[in-house]
């Protein structure tokens, strides 16, 4: 029997949830990626070709930055009570910022 005084019980997830949270992330990341596009090629960040590269021609370098973004935005639709996150979120925002 639950008391007055328990904490509220988690919402079960399901692999539902998790499912449309992957596509929502990937139809976001998929949105925003031009616009990072045209940030990295504004500020420079760009992988020329080189002898030893990958890159056939010029790339962006700045496609974190989208995956970042819709992971975040993934996580705020589906853990509305971001606060037990914010450890996560602050440690992508680092990885991602130093990777930029």
């Amino acid at each position: 029997m639950l008391d007055a005084d328990d904490p509220p019980a988690l919402m079960p997830f399901s692999g539902w949830d998790a499912l449309a949270a992957g596509v929502v992330a990937a139809v976001v990341a998929a949105a925003i990626t031009p616009l990072t596009m045209s940030i990295a090629r504004r500020v420079g960040a760009i992988d020329e070709p080189r002898d030893r590269g990958l890159a056939a021609r010029p790339t962006p370098r700045l496609g974190g930055l989208a995956i970042f973004v819709a992971v975040v935005v993934a996580m705020l639709i589906w853990l509305p009570d971001a606060k037990p996150w914010t450890g996560v979120i602050a440690g992508a925002a680092v990885i991602t910022a130093v990777g930029a």
